[in-house]
């Protein structure tokens, strides 16, 4: 059995991870890192709870979504001798550009520092992190999770997402890549896969119909993916 940690979206607190954990079983025994819901750490502070959260014996592989990317990347270069290989799942190492949004990462940063991010209506939110997989018990559960989150928290990891370039930690990854691309991804763009494969070559791609919010929407399709990579490649 393959141990593996999940790290969680912009939300870090890991409420919307419960399907795929179980989807992933028994070949996998997955365990979900738990970011701060009332304390606006960013990235390198993240790295470290991520690490502290690594089995004390053994190695495991490194399941990051969305958000999360860049602290798996970090931590793979850091203890390569702890894992088995990282999966990203519609996710990013360097600051990602919405498909429909024409200014840049950074601009659009600066204007989330500003949002009232608990006010925005829930149905736009679920318009573009679940698309059409947006059903009422998947808008009342991401939901509860933003707002189980302390609004400058949230603030935060926008504006660090829109800074971020973890590429010198994505060069000469020393544990092998799968990349999980959304088809039907509204808040990152494709460019941000075609960045990894330009830097990492050796990098797996596997494309799963869904949208942003990965796990939630298609954990069976993304387990499975998982797991049939890891047999080829890990095994």
């Amino acid at each position: 059995m393959i141990r593996a940690l999940v790290l969680p979206g912009m939300d870090g607190t890991g409420e919307l991870l419960s399907d795929f954990v179980a989807e992933l079983a028994p070949e996998i025994a997955a365990e979900v890192v738990i970011y701060p819901a009332d304390r606006a750490l960013g990235y390198d502070a993240l790295s470290r709870i991520a690490e502290d959260a690594l089995p004390a014996h053994g190695k495991c592989l490194l399941l990051a979504e969305s958000f999360s990317g860049p602290v798996a990347l970090r931590l793979a270069q850091a203890r390569p001798d702890r894992l088995l290989g990282v999966v990203l799942a519609a996710s990013f190492a360097k600051a990602p550009r919405m498909p429909w949004l024409p200014i840049a990462s950074a601009s659009l940063g600066r204007i989330a520092s500003y949002l009232p991010v608990q006010q925005i209506p829930r149905a736009l939110l679920a318009f573009f992190m679940m698309g059409r997989w947006a059903t009422r018990e998947y808008r009342d559960r991401l939901d509860k999770a933003l707002h189980a989150v302390d609004p400058p928290v949230i603030r935060r990891r926008i504006l660090d997402a829109t800074r971020i370039d973890a590429l010198a930690s994505l060069r000469d990854l020393p544990v092998p890549l799968l990349y999980l691309l959304a088809t039907h991804d509204r808040m990152i763009s494709d460019a941000s896969w075609k960045t990894v494969k330009a830097t990492l070559p050796e990098a797996a791609l596997a494309k799963i119909e869904g949208p942003h919010c990965l796990f939630l929407a298609r954990p069976d399709a993304c387990a499975q993916a998982i797991k049939r990579w890891a047999r080829e490649t890990i095994n």
